[in-house]
């Protein structure tokens, strides 16, 4: 157990994690670039193929195309087609004449793939039928029922049906074409059908097993020479392609409904596009190559993986062995490291580790020293406290026998004075912590007014405005207020010779306390202001504390903005505004409780 959480395994661990992990990365990477190379030459031999197959079909339907135009500018086909009558007087020779034409056309034009064909006039009422099959007088009808009237525009208006000419020998489809035949005048004189064998199509395509033909409107699935009408398989509009065929020429490749991708091609002025599904099937590599190339692989990962464990080994393993032996030094209580102890491997912050371990050394010597002094000291300073305690021991004594003479000689005063002073002295002694509540610290500011007024009688008058009872409770410094009071008295009402007026105010400003004391006294100017703030020796006489350590105690405390301001005008009042935080509980018992909880 103690060997898997050793620095040594987990090295080691994480070495043929990497190992295995760069193997399969370059595996996957290795697999995914062939894979890419293989469709990007299988996707351009598609295409390759698409463009010949295509340029086939389009250079042999220019062959049925030229029938019409040669039947066109035929004389004697044309006198035939614009007949009345059977019953004219040379309608017999021009029926041979016609005949004739249509024969030397046909076979100066062969095209082998034409089952049948039929040249019709402008309203049916001679026909001429010709083509690789023998027929009967029915193939006319057979004709008139596969190429019925459209107004399409497109070179292949008809769907592919089976070949109803019964005379050959096998079953088979036809693709129904039909073009019309001009007179020498452009006029329109008749109509040649032709029942095209979908072998033209079959073919031509032999290249692909399997592909979508779009002939017109209509689309077939052809695998192995059958032609199968389907629907187009593809999501999108299919024509937003043939558009983009038409303007850039070029050939998108298209994701099917089922998820298959496919490269369409075609031909927009014939009407005729190509679809190619890509084959699913990956690369199949021969073993011996797969086999040889792994080995290789393996090998170049295992050189590196042990190169990288021995780098490991130098330059981590013992400087981490090293630091953990001087730390076990360190925790047996000797501290005599030296300077330049331990194999560092060379590398700067494992030196600078040693350096910080050497500093911590020195540093927990001398730290155990100054404990050592620093207890002694606190040992003597026990002492002197016990003998300290004595004294407001000795004071309450002598104030209770100066009380007790007052009450026997009838002097309510100095009773008065005596009990004040007494009840004063109780607060200042009664607790070592820094902290009172607003309550306690208002109270002591009662009792300290109440013992100055017999001095100076009714020469000022305290008034007291707390914005609500809850703030009785919260937490302020200890002395924040006292200072200020005795500040305002001896400085700023007894020097202007008048009746003052101490106003203590606290209230809430946000999430902070606010403690004003304003006095109607002499006031300050600009300059005794900047003095009294930045001369950290300028101290009250009487109570030994300066305004400037009152803000110091706060802002050393809490930080900005907390502290003091003082607002002054002459010979009109003084005001200084006493800014803390908003503490609900004592924050030493505070902080004792979260340690606690730490």
């Amino acid at each position: 157990m103690e060997l898997w959480h050793s620095l040594k395994f987990k090295l080691i661990f994480f070495c043929c994690i990497l190992t295995l992990g760069l193997s399969l990365s370059f595996g996957v990477w290795l697999y995914h670039t062939t894979q890419t190379q293989y469709r990007s030459q299988q996707i351009d031999h598609i295409r390759y193929t698409q463009e010949n197959s295509l340029l086939s079909v389009s250079s042999s339907f220019q062959q049925l195309q030229r029938y019409a135009y040669l039947m066109s500018n035929d004389a004697d086909i044309s006198a035939y087609l614009n007949s009345l009558s059977i019953y004219e007087e040379d309608f017999t020779y021009k029926v041979v004449k016609a005949v004739t034409a249509v024969q030397t056309i046909s076979s100066s034009n062969s095209v082998r793939y034409i089952d049948k064909m039929m040249l019709s006039s402008r309203r049916h009422y001679h026909c001429i039928l010709s083509g690789s099959l023998s027929g009967s007088q029915s193939d006319i009808y057979d004709f008139y029922r596969l190429c019925p009237p459209t107004d399409s525009m497109s070179l292949f208006p008809y769907k592919i049906s089976e070949s109803p000419f019964i005379y050959r020998s096998r079953e088979s489809t036809v693709l129904p074409v039909k073009f019309r035949v001009y007179t020498n005048y452009s006029k329109y004189a008749g109509d040649l059908y032709i029942a095209l064998n979908t072998d033209f199509f079959a073919d031509a395509f032999e290249s692909f097993q399997e592909y979508y033909l779009i002939l017109g409107d209509y689309c077939y699935y052809v695998h192995d020479g059958q032609f199968q009408t389907v629907e187009i398989p593809i999501k999108e509009d299919i024509s937003a392609y043939k558009s983009a065929m038409v303007n850039q020429g070029s050939r998108p490749l298209i994701t099917a409904a089922d998820g298959t991708e496919m490269i369409l091609s075609g031909s927009p002025t014939m009407d005729l596009y190509l679809l190619n599904p890509l084959p699913k099937a990956g690369i199949a590599l021969p073993f011996a190559n797969v086999l040889l190339d792994g080995l290789l692989i393996l090998g170049i990962v295992m050189f590196i993986f042990f190169f990288f464990y021995l780098m490991m080994q130098k330059f981590i393993t013992r400087p981490v062995r090293e630091i953990k032996r001087q730390l076990q030094q360190i925790s047996r209580g000797d501290f005599s490291l030296p300077g330049d102890a331990g194999d560092r491997g060379g590398i700067r912050e494992f030196t600078e580790i040693f350096v910080q371990l050497d500093q911590v050394s020195r540093d927990l010597s001398a730290m155990i020293l100054q404990l050592q002094a620093e207890e002694a000291n606190k040992r003597n300073y026990e002492f002197r406290l016990l003998q300290n305690q004595i004294h407001p021991h000795f004071i309450y004594n002598t104030l209770n026998s100066i009380r007790w003479l007052g009450e026997l000689n009838g002097l309510p005063s100095i009773v008065d004075m005596t009990t004040s002073l007494s009840s004063m002295l109780k607060k200042v002694f009664r607790s070592s912590s820094e902290w009172t509540t607003v309550s306690e610290e208002v109270a002591f500011i009662r009792e300290y007014a109440h013992l100055q007024s017999f001095r100076y009688g009714d020469t000022f008058r305290m008034e007291y405005d707390i914005q609500d009872e809850s703030l009785y409770d919260v937490w302020i410094l200890r002395f924040t207020l006292q200072p200020l009071v005795e500040n305002a008295i001896f400085h700023g009402i007894e020097p202007s010779r008048r009746r003052g007026v101490i106003q203590i105010r606290i209230f809430r400003d946000g999430g902070d306390l606010v403690l004003d004391v304003r006095d109607n006294g002499i006031g300050m100017d600009q300059t005794e202001l900047e003095n009294l703030m930045s001369h950290p020796g300028h101290t009250d006489q009487i109570s030994g504390i300066g305004i400037r350590n009152i803000h110091q105690r706060i802002f050393m405390e809490f930080g900005a903005p907390y502290g003091l301001e003082i607002e002054s005008v002459k010979n009109e009042f003084t005001c200084i505004h006493i800014r803390m935080p908003l503490l609900a509980e004592q924050p030493e018992a505070a902080a004792a409780v979260q340690t606690v909880k730490q």
